[in-house]
């Protein structure tokens, strides 16, 4: 029995080393000025001798493009506007301290709209929290106060182009409030999309005002309850009479779309009011000439659909491994399935990818199920 045990506990100790040190190889790429990408890796950290390389090039899809054993790896890419993501993969065999370990690694690289970037060197995105915007309805005219609930120095920019933290209220406004220090920043709009909430009480109080969105609300609360900017309505100069809102202009301005803006794929979803999810703001106003918009997605379903993209499983079907790309920053528990319902295999607080090979699972047709917070996303596996 310890000697089982010890066997045991030499071959953790061997996993759990071959775990680390495939955990710290990061794959490098250069891009000089007269030449194609070079793709590379440093192992004299890790203190490894005796490398062989075996490089894939694989395109959105996980098809074999190009491969190369050297141990810089220079490829072609393809043209960005006929396939802007592709996968750089690295089986790396080495030597240390007298044993032998056997590492893939793999990168996604994208198109940022200027260059080629590894995606894992693109920083995450940093958004500032604890902003807000004040409207004071009691003075005239009436003011806008933007704020942050922190210490730090920030800047203001409305998309009137003042600068000040304070201004006058005027309709579809927006603003971005970014940090100075951290360089992280926010941006607040005026809500024009009503989002009915039941459970809200209003007192029974006439006293009109305009939404944002064109309705005459009774009174501010109404208005508030679903969450739409307003301004009192104006008297028409009878008893108890106000003129009609004023319709609010269209959602989309097609003076505003400028297909050659370059707008950097990353996902941070907006509403537009249009009550479309755009990956970004600066999508939703150069690609699509949406007015305004609410930071996030419209609804959840949306957001899985999205992730749900972006699980990239290649080779598949695989005979060895495959490899699991998934949606930078987001975690997930991943579970296998078999034909028969079976869980089989399963792994907690995943992030970014993961990589099985058949040593796990034996040759069949699996579920993938993929267990977010926002739900469950599920894909399938083929083993051969």
């Amino acid at each position: 029995m310890q000697k089982l045990l010890l066997i045991l506990f030499i071959f953790l100790g061997s996993q759990l080393r071959a775990q680390n040190y495939c955990d710290s190889i990061e794959i490098s790429m250069n891009l000089p000025s007269n030449s194609f990408p070079e793709f590379s890796v440093n192992l004299s950290n890790i203190g490894a001798s005796g490398t062989t390389y075996d490089w894939e090039l694989l395109d959105e899809s996980g098809g074999l493009v190009n491969s190369s054993v050297a141990a810089i790896a220079i490829f072609p890419l393809p043209n960005n506007l006929n396939s802007d993501t592709n996968i750089i993969c690295l089986l790396s065999t080495f030597s240390i301290s007298g044993m032998t370990f056997a590492c893939n690694t793999c990168d996604t690289i994208v198109w940022d709209g200027t260059s080629w970037v590894l995606l894992s060197m693109i920083p995450p995105i940093c958004n500032l929290t604890g902003g807000s915007v004040y409207i004071d309805h009691s003075m005239t005219p009436i003011m806008m106060n933007a704020a942050v609930n922190g210490m730090s120095q920030y800047t203001y920019i409305w998309s009137d182009g003042s600068t000040a933290n304070q201004k006058q209220y005027y309709e579809n406004w927006c603003v971005t409030i970014t940090d100075i220090i951290s360089g992280c920043d926010t941006t607040i709009c005026e809500n024009c999309v009503a989002i009915p909430n039941p459970n809200c009480i209003c007192p029974f109080i006439y006293m009109p005002v305009c939404g944002c969105d064109g309705v005459q609300y009774d009174n501010y609360c109404m208005a508030e309850c679903v969450q739409v900017g307003w301004i009192p309505a104006i008297s028409n100069g009878m008893p108890g009479g106000f003129l009609p809102c004023n319709q609010p202009s269209s959602c989309i301005d097609s003076s505003l779309i400028d297909l050659n803006t370059i707008c950097i794929e990353v996902w941070d979803p907006v509403c537009g009011c249009d009550s479309v999810t755009y990956g970004n703001s600066c999508e939703a106003e150069n690609w699509y000439g949406v007015t305004s918009w609410i930071q996030g997605p419209c609804n959840a379903t949306e957001i899985l659909d999205v992730m749900s993209a972006q699980v990239i499983i290649y080779p598949n079907p695989a005979s060895g491994i495959v490899n699991i790309s998934l949606p930078k920053s987001e975690v997930f528990n991943l579970e296998f399935y078999d034909i028969m319902g079976r869980l089989v295999f399963s792994e907690n607080k995943v992030l970014q990818k993961y990589i099985i090979s058949d040593k796990f699972l034996e040759d069949g047709i699996y579920a993938l199920k993929l267990y977010h917070s926002k739900g469950v996303i599920t894909k399938k596996i083929i083993f051969k």
